[in-house]
């Protein structure tokens, strides 16, 4: 169906697992997450906590205005404001049991709090390096709707001509526009 759009994400289940990508995407089944079987909390809920952490960060700083520009470092007070925005993010992944065991828990927010600050000063050698500017986190692409609605602050979806001629349409979000 030309018509619709795709997200890269549902491609790459598709590819790992048929079965499960139908399960998920048309009949809508979802895992049963049992949180006393949990020894470390996954790759995947680490990931998320570090996203919605930056993204609150860099929304808020920005919505401040105080994004510093090409060649700024962070300031001691943006590295607290990010370190507490993090916990934070960690004491919701621990009341949801998806932590693990209490003491990988501890190595595991430790490695999450050393990689908020490596990202501070990455980010600031990076902006050196392309005198780019922080602009917006999480902007659309294809048709993303708001309330049921199509978005109209979305970009239009990336679209793609197959070997055959037609085209495909992805959606989804930009984590970070510079």
């Amino acid at each position: 169906d030309s018509a619709r759009t795709y997200s890269p994400t549902a491609f790459e289940g598709l590819a790992k697992c048929a079965y499960s990508y139908f399960l998920k995407q048309v009949g809508h089944v979802k895992e049963t997450v049992r949180p006393e079987e949990i020894v470390r909390i996954s790759p995947a809920d680490r990931g998320t906590i570090m996203h919605d952490t930056l993204e609150r960060f860099l929304t808020d700083v920005h919505a401040a205005g105080r994004t510093p520009g090409p060649g700024q470092p962070w300031t001691a007070g943006d590295r607290e404001r990010l370190l507490a925005s993090g916990q934070e993010q960690c004491d919701r992944a621990y009341a949801r049991g998806i932590t693990g065991s209490d003491l990988l828990w501890v190595v595991d927010r430790a490695r999450i709090r050393r990689d908020l600050i490596l990202f501070l000063e990455d980010d600031t050698k990076r902006r050196t390096a392309s005198r780019a500017t922080f602009i917006e986190a999480e902007h659309g692409f294809g048709t993303m709707e708001v309330d049921g609605q199509p978005d109209p602050s979305s970009w239009p979806p990336v679209m793609i001509e197959r070997p055959c001629g037609e085209p495909v349409g992805f959606r989804g979000r930009i984590d970070r526009v510079d």
